[in-house]
């Protein structure tokens, strides 16, 4: 089940985190799975547009993707108030904690192939 966020946005956002950790292999896979209707939100200087919804994820995203340290209780309540129901911010969370654990994974693997 997808909840809220369609297979196309969750590769969108995980583009957008590759893309934010300047991942550019990892980016190109998604970003080949992204659907046209959903590009918008692999940019990452697109910011939501008009779409509240959209633009709590993408806020959310992108803040614990650059600085997870400085996320707190008020981001996931300003999720809610944007109407993201608590099983999608469950969901979420678990693609931010992968997709940025999958970087440092390539990234550290790239680099022992590089010296072996």
């Amino acid at each position: 089940p997808t909840g809220g966020l369609t297979h196309s946005q969750r590769v969108a956002l995980a583009c957008r985190m590759a893309r934010r950790n300047l991942d550019a292999e990892l980016a190109s896979h998604y970003e080949s799975m992204v659907e046209e209707a959903d590009a918008s939100i692999a940019d990452v200087d697109f910011t939501g547009g008009d779409d509240p919804r959209l633009k709590a994820i993408i806020r959310h995203t992108d803040l614990v993707t650059r600085s997870p340290k400085d996320a707190d209780a008020g981001d996931i309540a300003a999720l809610k108030a944007a109407g993201i129901q608590e099983a999608d911010i469950v969901l979420l969370s678990e693609l931010i904690a992968f997709v940025n654990y999958q970087v440092r994974l390539a990234t550290g693997l790239r680099l022992m192939a590089a010296v072996s």
